[in-house]
């Protein structure tokens, strides 16, 4: 149920939520889906996920990934976050852009730790 797991438009109040309010996914990891939305080192290019890219991944802000210059400015965000509506808010393959030298309350980043 994804009212068990994830902040999005339904449940949320309009508003982010401190981690672990929820019950972690089924790898035991929390707030994965809903609550913000999570920059990822991709940067923008309109083609990326519709066409064949000859196997570039992560595209890198520089003249030889072929990134067109309207959106060197752009980094790619992924998921869902608290404002999102329930039809794919929450979705963790939902994919956006932003200008990456702006802030927003609603995107952040995860910092990951093992444990030994």
């Amino acid at each position: 149920d994804i009212d068990d797991v994830a902040w999005y438009y339904d449940n949320s109040d309009n508003k982010t939520h401190a981690v672990k309010e929820k019950n972690p996914n089924n790898f035991g990891l929390y707030d994965m889906s809903g609550n913000v939305s999570e920059w990822v080192f991709d940067f923008y290019d309109s083609n990326k996920y519709t066409t064949d890219q000859a196997g570039v991944t992560n595209p890198v802000r520089d003249s030889s990934t072929g990134l067109s210059t309207p959106y060197q400015n752009y980094k790619v965000f992924r998921g869902g976050k608290y404002s999102s509506s329930s039809s794919y808010g929450p979705s963790v393959f939902y994919r956006d852009y932003f200008t990456w030298s702006n802030t927003y309350d609603y995107v952040g980043f995860r910092v990951v730790r093992t444990v030994e």
